[in-house]
């Protein structure tokens, strides 16, 4: 009888811990999980990109996407907003303000003119269609969305309209250079609170690099902190601008310098 006793003891043992673990494994693998992992990476990089542009970027399925949303969302990593379309972004580090800003320039075309605007100041119009195969109506439709929103502006030149960045684009890097210390502090918090231990490997007002630790299992997230740093807004620092290249989640614009 005695025996009995203990075995069923061992037994309820087993199934408070059968109870705990779960618990437990889920709080751990939020960020621990590979794919989970890379979208909140890649949404660090591109905010408020849509399910479609993100399985695209890291060759995931979108139901596979979905999924993991749902997890970070749920969790509350990132922040789900409605505008026109169903859009995500980290949470904390994005102004709601800025959503509509940034889900044009999370479209990829709307990069690339960027980018050639940049190196190419007083580009016009058909310079842009031609150097980026699109046609001269959708061209002016990205152009005058872009201008809208105060990110370019534009001169006419005769029959051409040539176009420019705008100093938005220097404000917007500071704003979120100045932001990164809320941004960073809300991580590292998050991060504790799901089991991991964070170990920060370098912290810059542009960048974070975090180690995740549960004990069995080590891994490495790299943070962006200001949006779009691999493309628009571009890290000067060698070492930095190294890191987010590695984060090889769409191709490189042609007219990146």
């Amino acid at each position: 009888m005695k025996k009995m006793i203990t075995e069923f003891n061992k037994l309820l043992n087993q199934g408070v811990n059968t109870q705990k673990d779960p618990q437990k494994i889920r709080k751990k693998s939020i960020l621990m999980n590979p794919s989970r992992r890379a979208i909140y990476e890649y949404l660090c990089l591109h905010p408020c990109s849509l399910v479609s542009s993100i399985a695209k970027a890291l060759n995931i399925s979108e139901s596979s996407v979905r999924w993991h949303l749902d997890k970070l969302v749920y969790e509350r990593f990132v922040t789900v907003q409605e505008n026109g379309s169903t859009v995500f972004f980290p949470t904390r580090m994005i102004n709601p303000e800025h959503t509509s800003l940034f889900r044009l320039m999370a479209l990829e075309k709307s990069i690339d003119i960027l980018s050639l605007i940049k190196s190419k100041e007083g580009v016009h119009q058909n310079e842009i269609g031609r150097e980026l195969e699109l046609n001269i109506r959708t061209a002016m439709k990205y152009l005058s969305d872009l201008e809208t929103f105060g990110l370019i502006r534009s001169a006419n030149d005769g029959k051409y309209k040539r176009f420019y960045l705008t100093e938005m684009m220097d404000e917007l890097k500071e704003y979120y250079k100045r932001n990164s210390k809320h941004f960073k502090g809300y991580i590292i918090k998050k991060a504790r609170q799901d089991g991991l231990r964070p170990k920060i490997l370098l912290s810059s007002p542009e960048l974070l690099r975090l180690k995740l630790d549960i004990g069995t299992e080590i891994r490495i997230l790299t943070i962006p902190m200001i949006p779009f740093a691999g493309d628009t807004f571009e890290l000067k620092d060698k070492k930095k601008k190294k890191l987010v290249q590695k984060m090889v989640y769409r191709p490189k614009s042609p007219y990146q310098s």
